[in-house]
C-alpha cells in the first residue's frame, strides 16, 4: 500500500461514513489495523479540509482540529501495542519497504509548516501545538472583524459611500494595519492573506489611500518630463544637422558659381 492508497482510503471512509462520529478510542479487537485506518481517516480529512480553506487561506484555523488528530494518530502508531503484545510501530512501519505511514504525516506536517500555521496557535508546557489561538492571532482577528464591520455599515450607504467608508473606517484600518505590521513576523499563513485581501480593498477598490495618489502624480509628471527629453534632443539634433547640411550646400554653390568677367 502506498501514499496515495493510504490518503485514497481515507477519503472514502469519511465520504461513506461523513454522517458517522468516529470515537477517538481504538477498541482493542481492532489492533493496529483499526488505528491504520483511522490514521487514512485523518489524513485524508485534514488534505480535504486544507484544500476547501485554501482561498482565501483560512487552513490554519479551519484544519486545526484535523491536524491534531493526525498527530494523534501518528503517535499511538508509535507507542501503541496490539493485543498480542506487538508494537503497531513494528508492524505498521518497520515491514513497510514504502514508508507510507511515515511519508503520509510527513506530507501533513509539510503542509502545516509551509502555512506557518504553529505561529498562530499555543503550545502546552512540552512545547506542542494545541488549539487554542495566541493572544496576538486573536487581537489581530478582533481588530480586522472591526474593519469590515465599519466598511459593511457604511458601504452603500450614499452615492459617495467609498469617501464615506475611507473617513469613518481610517482609525480602525490603520490599527489594524499598525498592530499588524508590529507582529508581521509572528502571524500563520491566514492572517497573511487576510491582511492582503484588507489592504486591497482598502487601496483598490474603495481607493481610500489618497496620500499615495498625491505622491504619485509628481511623480508621473517627473517621469514623464523624463522620457521627453531624450525625444526633444534628437528632434533638435535632427533640425541642427539639417541646417548645417543646408549651410555647407550654400556655401558649395558659391564657389561654384562662375564669375562674369
Amino acid at each position: 500500500m502506498n501514499l496515495k492508497s493510504v490518503i485514497s482510503l481515507g477519503i472514502f471512509l469519511s465520504i461513506t461514513h461523513r454522517n458517522e462520529v468516529y470515537s477517538e478510542i481504538i477498541s482493542p479487537d481492532g489492533g493496529c489495523q483499526e488505528l491504520l485506518d483511522s490514521f487514512a481517516r485523518a489524513t485524508a480529512n485534514y488534505t480535504m479540509c486544507t484544500i476547501q480553506h485554501a482561498r482565501p487561506i483560512s487552513v490554519c484555523e479551519a484544519c486545526i482540529d484535523s491536524y491534531l488528530k493526525v498527530l494523534k494518530r501518528y503517535n499511538q502508531i508509535l507507542k501503541l501495542y496490539d493485543e498480542h503484545d506487538k508494537q503497531c510501530k513494528e508492524e505498521l512501519m518497520n515491514v513497510d519497504r514504502l514508508q507510507v505511514v511515515e511519508k503520509g504525516y510527513h506530507f501533513v506536517e509539510d503542509l502545516w509548516h509551509k502555512a506557518s500555521c504553529s505561529a498562530c496557535f499555543k503550545k502546552d508546557d512540552q512545547g506542542l501545538t494545541i488549539s487554542n489561538m495566541t493572544d496576538t492571532t486573536v487581537k489581530l482577528l478582533d481588530l480586522s472583524e472591526l474593519t469590515d464591520a465599519c466598511i459593511l455599515t457604511n458601504q452603500n450607504t450614499s452615492v459617495n459611500s467609498s469617501q464615506i467608508v475611507c473617513d469613518k473606517c481610517k482609525e480602525d484600518y490603520l490599527n489594524l494595519n499598525s498592530y499588524y505590521n508590529c507582529h508581521k513576523s509572528a502571524v500563520c499563513m491566514d492572517i497573511v492573506d487576510m491582511m492582503n485581501i484588507t489592504r486591497y480593498k482598502w487601496s483598490t477598490t474603495l481607493g481610500c489611500c489618497m496620500d499615495r495618489k498625491k505622491i504619485e502624480i509628481p511623480f508621473l509628471l517627473t517621469t514623464g518630463a523624463l522620457c521627453l527629453l531624450p525625444l526633444l534632443f534628437y528632434i533638435s539634433l535632427y533640425f541642427c544637422s539639417k541646417n548645417t547640411e543646408f549651410n555647407i550646400v550654400l556655401e558649395q554653390t558659391r564657389w561654384q558659381t562662375p564669375v562674369n568677367s
